[in-house]
């Protein structure tokens, strides 16, 4: 998938997680932000690399801002700012 704009989805209420992802230059980078960073950041991160190998995605930032989010919210906010960013 080729990304050609920044995309933002999600809230930054409780439960829910904020992603930002930018076409970025020849590395990816992953910033995550988490109230739960400490129990479940590498969690969140292996999710995160999984949907981008799925999808194909590589030369991306993601800015992630988690609040409490479980996974199968996290995977629909990413999946659909990158759907928006590739548009």
């Amino acid at each position: 998938m080729k990304l050609n704009k920044r995309a933002i989805a999600g809230t930054m209420t409780s439960s829910d997680v904020m992603i930002e992802v930018i076409p970025w230059g020849k590395t990816s980078e992953i910033n995550i932000k988490s109230d739960v960073e400490k129990q479940y950041g590498d969690q969140i991160l292996d999710l995160i690399n999984s949907i981008l190998r799925e999808n194909d995605v590589d030369n991306v930032c993601i800015n992630v801002v988690d609040k409490g989010a479980l996974d199968f919210t996290i995977s629909a906010r990413l999946k659909t700012a990158l759907f928006r960013a590739a548009k």
